[in-house]
Parts: structure tokens; sequence; C-alpha cells
């Protein structure tokens, strides 16, 4: 069976933050912008919106400039990203960061 990787983000997102007694603030996640931010928002923009429906709290999606993803996940406050794999091995280093997912196409991995 193959999961869909949307309903595996939902789900792993969903399940961070039930066990949270969060209050309603913004979850920033990050998005490398590889072809700029309009295209990013456009691209992800609509994971931004069902992730806010489904946790009842704003999801902000934040493009991210590949050359300054570390700068801009502390200056941007990013709590989840999609990244390469490269990039999470680099993220892992510096923030002890743990991979929740990882987006497959008919392909293979996304890299």
């Amino acid at each position: 069976m193959v999961r869909s990787p949307l309903g595996s983000i939902v789900s792993l997102v969903f399940l961070l933050f039930v066990t949270h007694t969060a209050v309603h603030a913004q979850i920033n996640f990050g998005v490398n912008a590889l072809r700029g931010a309009n295209e990013a928002l456009t691209t992800w923009g609509e994971l931004g919106k069902y992730l806010s429906a489904e946790l009842g709290q704003p999801v902000h999606i934040v493009p991210l400039k590949v050359m300054d993803l570390v700068a801009e996940v502390v200056l941007k406050d990013i709590r989840f990203a999609v990244v390469n794999p490269v990039q999470m091995v680099h993220m892992q280093e510096i923030f002890q960061a743990t991979p929740l997912v990882s987006l497959n196409s008919p392909l293979g991995p996304r890299f």
C-alpha cells in the first residue's frame, strides 16, 4: 500500500501538536524556494491551508533560500521544513533535527 506524502505529513504534524498543550501560535513551515518565493508559495500554499484547517492553528508556508538555509531556519523560527536529503543531514548536525517523512515520486525519492 502506498501512502500519500501529504497524509503522512499531516498525521505526524497532528500527532506532534496533540501531545502539546500549545498556544494558538503561528506554525512556520519552511520549503525550499529553488525557483523563487512566488513559485514555492504556489506549489506549497495549499498544504499550508490544509494543515491550518486540520490543526486549528495558522500554518505559514515560508520559502527558504537554499544558500542561506541555516540562517533562514533560525531567523524565521521554522518548526518544520521540506528539504532535500543533504540538507537534512546538515540540519541534523546543527539543530539535532529529526526527519519525519520522505517525499517519493513514481520514479523514486525526490532529490
